[in-house]
């Protein structure tokens, strides 16, 4: 049986440190400002569709709800972390 000239080395993390967090979960504040810019937008849509429309499409509307909602219940979970 011949040797393969390449060896297979097998590397495995022996130490039990967690890896260290990323530079982008510490920095939260560029997160915060694209969510209630979205929060801005989606809300002047939202008026838009309420006030601008002849026929109001309240499922359209309710989503436009549910979408500011969900940015700020994220808020809210990104301030409590600190």
């Amino acid at each position: 049986m011949m040797d393969t000239p390449y060896k297979i080395r097998v590397s495995c993390r022996t130490s039990k440190k967690p890896a260290a967090p990323s530079h982008k979960m510490h920095n939260t504040n560029a997160l915060r400002e694209r969510l209630m810019q979205e929060m801005l937008e989606l809300n002047k849509q939202k008026q838009h569709l309420e006030t601008g429309a002849d026929s109001i499409d309240l499922s359209l509307i309710q989503s436009y709800k549910m979408m500011i909602q969900s940015r700020h219940d994220l808020l809210a979970q990104l301030n409590q972390e600190i």
